[in-house]
């Protein structure tokens, strides 16, 4: 089979409409890395809240599935859930590449989970994108979480999408001492939060001490003047390219929908674009 074949016949079997939650819970417990079809795209939309969130975590505790992309999308999971699937990770973490926990209610002390196995390589060692907008991660979740990604070094996120979570300049500022010496992330998405102008500055400062970032989503905060930002990028810029762009045409990261499309491919450039209207 290609792969392409591959995830469309995994991806269809976890989502008919046919097999309930427990169904999908013990094809987890059951799948083996040799069966003809392991199951490498876990996604669930059956708004599992915490209750199912412990469920699942105790099949992915055990599965021997090459687990590549954690789906969990508009789940009603909150603090406890995603404390308890963190703790499973470790069984998966030489494959899971994704996990998407936008849309959740997951808070602060749900975050302080997740950067503890974020901070450990031995839970996350292949982990490359991680979407967590529309949650309630706030300063103090957004703060462990740039921490736990700075202390580890052997980190390989490449995506980190925090959209509509409250974060404000604190957050905001947390996330820039963390840029300045991060070298993998390509693509953050920070748009519709609570960010003001002192925020921002202290960003895009972070940015151009960076060598991995391409695109930054900032729409939707308190942005700062075209012409000032502009003006501040323009110092001590070397070779790149600064795009600030207005244009409806085009691409943008992390756009305000609830589209479930988070795992499409990256194309990377020779410029940076950041989107701040």
């Amino acid at each position: 089979l290609s792969p392409t074949i591959f995830f469309t016949m995994s991806l269809r079997w976890l989502c008919k409409d046919s097999l309930d939650f427990n169904e999908k819970i013990d094809s987890l417990h059951h799948c083996k890395e040799d069966d003809d079809y392991p199951l490498s795209h876990v996604y669930f939309i059956d708004s599992i809240g915490d209750k199912g969130a412990l469920r699942l975590a105790g099949a992915l505790h055990t599965t021997e599935c090459p687990v590549v992309i954690l789906n969990l999308y508009d789940n009603r999971i909150g603090n406890v859930g995603v404390s308890s699937i963190c703790k499973s990770l470790r069984n998966i973490s030489y494959t899971l590449e994704g996990i998407d926990l936008r849309w959740n209610k997951i808070g602060d002390k749900g975050a302080a989970r997740l950067s503890d196995a974020l901070a450990d390589k031995s839970y996350t060692r292949s982990l490359e994108k991680l979407y967590l907008d529309g949650n309630k991660l706030g300063n103090d979740g957004v703060q462990r979480l740039a921490e736990a990604i700075e202390i580890n070094k052997e980190s390989k996120i490449k995506v980190l999408h925090l959209s509509h979570n409250k974060i404000g300049d604190k957050g905001a500022i947390s996330l820039a001492k963390m840029i300045e010496k991060n070298t993998t992330i390509k693509e953050m998405s920070l748009n519709s939060n609570r960010i003001s102008d002192k925020g921002l500055r202290r960003l895009l400062e972070a940015v151009k001490k960076n060598t991995s970032i391409e695109k930054l989503d900032l729409r939707s905060n308190a942005a700062l003047g075209k012409r000032e930002v502009k003006s501040s990028m323009d110092r001590n810029v070397q070779t790149e390219q600064l795009k600030f762009s207005t244009n409806q045409n085009t691409t943008a990261v992390g756009e305000n929908t609830h589209e479930n499309n988070s795992f499409s491919s990256f194309e990377s450039n020779n410029s940076r674009t950041i989107f701040l209207r």
